[in-house]
């Protein structure tokens, strides 16, 4: 093992050992209360995303891992690498989609999850509610630290990108729950006056099914919606955990 990835091991079995109170917490809203029962072999683990570009077209992002989960003193530590990547973006995104699918995201690994599946890391799988207040202080901070252009519909530009800026920034952490998902599915919708007058909303729809055998999550959808002024742009999540 690399001497970079036995630092980070450690330090993900530090917080885990640490975050008792901590953890309780953070699980509490989204736990089964289960303990999950993950298989002893690898397991196959695909995330797709699908972003709006414009009104007609969209970029979609596919990366499969294959991922083991190991057992260790609080739960259990998720292992993965990558092995492949698909990208399906319009003609004159060809060289983007080109480079995107030569991206390795291995690096995601390890996640030190707790015994009901839980990720314990707050950077990587901030609570839902926190995540998206976070996106949206940043996407108003950016927008008032600008200087807004005189034309509405402009202005209306600046504020789309804003948002779509929030959007991207809640779909680069995981839902806390995400390899076992709670029962039912839930929404965070929180609305905002943006810089200008203009009025947003931002809201997050996630919806999971899980293994009966062992807990962990068979499929999940997340669908991230922004809107200002009546202009919706949407992007969606799909993932998949399965039996290789």
């Amino acid at each position: 093992m690399a001497m970079a990835d036995r630092r980070r091991m450690l330090a993900l079995a530090a917080a885990a050992i640490a975050a008792p109170a901590w953890t309780a917490a953070l699980a509490r809203p989204v736990s089964t209360g289960r303990i999950i029962s993950p298989p002893s072999g690898m397991m196959r683990y695909t995330r797709t995303a699908i972003r709006q570009l414009g009104q007609h077209e969209t970029l979609q992002v596919t990366r499969s891992f294959d991922v083991d989960f190991r057992s260790f003193e609080h739960g259990f530590m998720l292992h993965g690498q990558q092995v492949a990547a698909r990208v399906e973006a319009p003609e004159a995104l060809r060289s983007f989609g080109r480079l995107e699918e030569a991206r390795d995201e291995s690096a995601l690994f390890p996640i030190a999850l707790n015994a009901y599946g839980q990720i314990l890391s707050s950077d990587l799988a901030p609570l839902e509610n926190d995540g998206v207040a976070a996106a949206i202080a940043e996407a108003v901070e950016i927008l008032r630290q600008q200087q807004l252009p005189q034309d509405e519909r402009a202005q209306l530009a600046s504020s789309i990108a804003a948002m779509q800026r929030a959007a991207q920034r809640v779909i680069a952490h995981l839902p806390t729950d995400i390899f076992a998902p709670s029962a039912g599915p839930r929404v965070v919708e929180q609305a905002l006056a943006l810089p200008g007058g203009m009025a947003g909303r931002l809201e997050t729809r996630f919806a999971g099914e899980s293994d009966f055998a062992t807990g962990l999550m068979r499929s999940a959808t997340r669908e991230i919606v922004t809107e200002v002024e009546g202009s919706t742009r949407r992007a969606h999540e799909r993932w998949s955990l399965t039996a290789i």
